[in-house]
């Protein structure tokens, strides 16, 4: 009994701490953490205390910008092998292709997204992007974030083509997070919905 009265405290004072700016309990439970009673505790304030909880320390994670009716400016394909991933870009015909990656390494997390122009072997632009340490991030992170290096890069790349007379470009981004590529159609809640949701509306593919 006592382990389940435990586990309805903490889930509902955890769903107030979710709760947007808008909502007056969400205000109330702010003002408890920035200016706490020394005395009279509510039982607001002694729940907030029990499970260390801040209202300003959750994480918001955005919904999706896009439905099935308004979907995504861009075509995903995800190949079933590592070799038919190899193949298929060996085959793509494309002019300009965009990779993107994103890992930790010594206790660092870095992004990173390049771009290739058919001919030339050497990137011909490069964008990195260090986001912190392991503690602050995670590698799902950094692949986000590298997936929106990509679409600056994609986008910039259009604008240069349309200021040359060149209209109708397709490009084509690479990289190696299906999670993240499906989590772009998805109409759930993901974590990268943060990183991705707005730098994909302003991409044109």
């Amino acid at each position: 009994l006592q382990l389940t009265l435990d586990k309805i405290c903490h889930r509902n004072i955890t769903h107030i701490c979710t709760l947007p700016g808008t909502n007056p309990l969400a205000r109330i439970a702010r003002r408890c953490v920035a200016r706490p009673d020394k005395r009279h505790l509510s039982n607001l304030q002694i729940l907030l205390g029990r499970y260390n909880l801040n209202p300003v320390d959750i994480e918001t994670i955005r919904p999706p910008a896009f439905t099935s009716a308004d979907p995504t400016p861009t075509h995903t394909e995800i190949a079933e092998t590592r070799a038919d991933s190899i193949s298929n870009e060996k085959a793509d015909t494309n002019r300009y292709k965009v990779y993107s990656d994103g890992s930790g390494q010594n206790g660092q997390v870095s992004a990173a997204a390049i771009l290739i122009e058919e001919g030339n072997p050497a990137p011909t632009r490069i964008l990195q992007y260090h986001l912190g340490t392991t503690k602050e991030h995670t590698t799902y992170e950094a692949e986000a974030v590298g997936m929106l290096l990509a679409m600056k890069i994609v986008r910039d790349t259009a604008k240069e083509a349309e200021r040359r007379g060149e209209r109708g470009l397709t490009l084509s981004h690479y990289t190696d997070n299906q999670s993240a590529i499906r989590a772009l159609h998805s109409r759930k809640k993901k974590p990268v919905h943060e990183s991705t949701s707005s730098g994909s509306r302003r991409t044109q593919m």
